[in-house]
């Protein structure tokens, strides 16, 4: 009884250094833990100025709450917050999308203004037949009056989505469950099949109207605006501007009807996918922008046309109305290079605007990233302290990069239970082998 009392103190005792150094192991709160023993895409997060993690880490990055495995250091945010705010990126969406939609809203005001136009020629003539009262009754039959608040909507619709799914950016690259869907060898980014049903949802009814629907009404615009004056006299000889003349692209209108009749199927992701891949995420697809440019000059265009014709109007020559235009009219376009939305760094690894998208059930969904995302001002300033003293330890550490600094710094308690040296921890060993020894020679004499 006696060698057994003794048996169950000194055991214990002389295994509580190995436990009590697995159990502050287990327990450490210094660091993040590694959430999965595949590495980061570093290099992604490197082109955009960012130090990154070899490893994901379970942690919190205040700016995208939703992430739960992080390959961004905390202090990582301080630079996604520069680029994204102070660096203008954000502004620059805002800026880019106010742009189109207002070229689109202006282009449907000025229409409503060509359709009252066409409404008083049609009841100045009096024949029952005539080449501008027929052009009149057909513009007027599009009724785009009725429809352009919905149209606002529609536009504004599509700003507030772009703008939001762009914000989603940094966090989607910061969080590790999104790095399997970047294939560095092909070029591809992989998006989920609800971030599909998010675009088709907030750009069907814009893409449509002017990829398809508002081609046939501006061409016969054109006709009537460049052919009759307020009086209703047709001028065989006009000549309609062929730099305004707006084309149907047979695909894009076969994909969108296609999209636009089965989208409430059970199979609608394969009507609507070709839409979705024209997407891309590290700058403005000009498919989700049809004619922008063109349309832009084509309202200064009827804007110089009908003032002509107002002019006209109030001083009411009998003759000489209509000025038939030469059809050289010159467009000024921006012959710019297509831009980043976000700003690679000088040492960039990889060139997002070179890669392609594709979509399937499971991917990256951007705009669910973004409505998550807290890069603003608010969360900056409750997390710029700390994350000025990080960055601070980690210059005066010199830690290697990809490591976040509290990874290299173990907790006092752990080094005391592990005995501070190898040599201790070779002396404990011997210790309790010579203890137990003593023990089992202690019961067999017994």
């Amino acid at each position: 009884m006696k060698a057994a009392f003794i048996a169950a103190i000194l055991i214990p005792m002389f295994l509580a250094p190995a436990a009590a150094t697995q159990s502050t192991s287990a327990t450490k709160p210094a660091s993040p833990a590694v959430a999965n023993a595949k590495g980061c895409n570093r290099a992604l997060l490197q082109t955009y100025s960012m130090t990154g993690l070899d490893v994901p880490a379970i942690d919190k990055i205040e700016m995208c709450p939703s992430i739960t495995r992080t390959c961004c250091l905390k202090q990582d945010q301080q630079i996604l917050f520069t680029n994204f705010v102070h660096g203008g990126e954000y502004q620059a969406v805002v800026d880019h999308y106010t742009k189109v939609v207002g070229a689109y809203y202006g282009l449907i005001e000025k229409l409503v203004e060509v359709q009252e136009f066409a409404h008083g020629v049609k009841n100045n003539i009096v024949k029952k037949i005539a080449n501008c009262k027929l052009l009149a009754e057909r513009i007027g039959n599009f009724e785009i009056s009725q429809v352009r608040e919905q149209i606002r909507q529609n536009l504004n619709k599509l700003q507030d989505f772009f703008q939001t799914t762009y914000s989603g950016f940094y966090c989607t690259i910061c969080n590790f469950d999104n790095h399997k869907y970047f294939d560095m060898t092909t070029q591809t980014v992989f998006f989920s099949e609800k971030f599909c049903r998010d675009i088709v949802e907030n750009t069907l009814h814009t893409l449509l109207l002017f990829h398809v629907d508002i081609v046939k009404l501006v061409n016969l615009v054109t006709k009537f605006i460049s052919s009759c004056d307020f009086t209703g006299t047709f001028n065989l000889d006009a000549v309609s501007p062929s730099n305004y003349t707006f084309s149907v692209i047979n695909d894009n209108m076969q994909n969108l009807q296609a999209c636009r009749d089965n989208r409430n199927k059970r199979e609608w992701f394969s009507y609507c996918k070709d839409i979705c891949t024209n997407f891309n995420i590290a700058t403005f697809s000009e498919y989700f922008q049809p004619n922008v440019k063109l349309i832009a000059s084509y309202t200064a265009y009827l804007t110089k046309e009908l003032a002509t014709q107002t002019q006209a109007r109030a001083s009411r020559p009998l003759l000489g109305v209509l000025s038939t235009s030469t059809g050289k009219i010159r467009i000024l376009q921006e012959s710019e290079k297509v831009k980043p939305i976000f700003r690679p760094g000088v040492d960039a690894k990889c060139d997002l605007m070179k890669f392609k998208s594709d979509f399937l059930a499971e991917g990256i969904s951007l705009y669910d990233e973004g409505k998550n995302s807290l890069i603003n001002e608010s969360t900056y300033n409750s997390v710029k302290t700390f994350l000025q003293i990080l960055s601070s330890q980690q210059n005066n550490a010199n830690t290697n990069p990809g490591q976040n600094p509290a990874q290299t710094a173990k907790p006092a308690t752990q080094t005391a239970a592990a005995g501070t040296t190898p040599k201790n921890r070779r002396l404990n060993s011997a210790f309790i082998g010579h203890a137990i020894t003593a023990l089992v020679a202690l019961l067999l004499a017994r």
